[in-house]
């Protein structure tokens, strides 16, 4: 398990020039000390240290705690320079807490710059160049629906997985059960995240059913049962096989169940803070 420290405090909004350069960095998590042993640290006279020794830094003295994310986004300008100050900083964290910089494990994000500028950026510490958008868990973080574009990798993973059972020739009860947890299981994980467009969500049961009666991806023509009629219960003459688009929205009715039940979680008080502003859930 890997630690990574965050150094929280209020943000001053400031001006965005362009073009910019983003970095995510993973803080390595070998502290020599345990991180929570580091709770009694005094940040506030780190960060005037910090100040006094880089030229260019400057701390805000409301930064006074260390909370643990799971990722850094640090932004800057497009310069050796900036990067230099950034890496001394992020020295002098570590020798203050015992987490390093992992920078195998980070990226550089560039808006503006040509290529040879990017190049020349990433290479000055061994950063990969990321492309955006910026993955989190594997689920890219956009900030509107998902598109079909989007969900490319959900369907090559499920395709991928088709074609290997394929091969193995199994039996039509193998078919389901591989259905029912394999395939399945990979969409829950993104089903409990987004609403899926509903064109991605008609080709993954296009896949499925194809599989099912002809063990195949292309086509399910010969079909004796329409899908629909598959995912019934077993009680009611169906396979049992879960519909996509039904525990697609299941899952994400799930938020609704959060927001009236887990009254200590950040992101109800946040809903409720910045979304429903002390108004009723059903009248917003």
């Amino acid at each position: 398990m890997e630690a990574r420290e965050l150094m929280s405090g209020k943000i001053h909004p400031l001006p965005l020039y362009l073009p910019f350069v983003k970095i995510v960095v993973g803080v390595g998590a070998k502290p020599a000390v345990s991180p929570f042993k580091h709770m009694g640290l005094n940040i506030t006279v780190g960060s005037i240290q910090l100040c006094t020794i880089l030229p260019g830094i400057f701390c805000n003295w409301r930064c006074s705690s260390i909370s643990v994310e799971d990722d850094l986004f640090i932004s800057t300008h497009d310069s050796a320079t900036s990067l230099s100050a950034i890496d001394e900083v992020l020295k002098a964290f570590y020798a203050h807490s015992g987490l390093k910089v992992n920078y195998s494990k980070s990226e550089i994000f560039c808006c503006g710059l040509s290529d040879s500028a990017i190049a020349s950026l990433s290479g000055v510490y061994g950063f990969k160049v990321g492309i955006l958008p910026v993955k989190y868990l594997g689920f890219p973080l956009v900030t509107g629906k998902l598109s079909e574009k989007e969900l490319r990798p959900l369907m090559a993973k499920i395709t991928d997985k088709m074609s290997s059972w394929t091969a193995k020739h199994p039996s039509f009860a193998g078919r389901v059960q591989l259905i029912s947890s394999v395939i399945q299981g990979i969409t829950n994980f993104w089903s409990s995240i987004f609403i899926h467009p509903k064109k991605v969500i008609r080709e993954v049961e296009q896949k499925c059913n194809a599989f099912l009666w002809n063990n195949t991806t292309d086509t399910a023509r010969g079909a004796k049962v329409k899908w629909e009629s598959l995912c019934f219960p077993k009680q009611e003459g169906g396979l049992g096989i879960k519909g996509l688009e039904l525990w697609n929205i299941s899952c994400i009715m799930r938020y609704i169940w959060m927001i009236f039940s887990q009254a200590g979680s950040i992101w109800v008080a946040w809903v409720h803070e910045y979304l429903l502003k002390n108004c009723s859930f059903w009248t917003v």
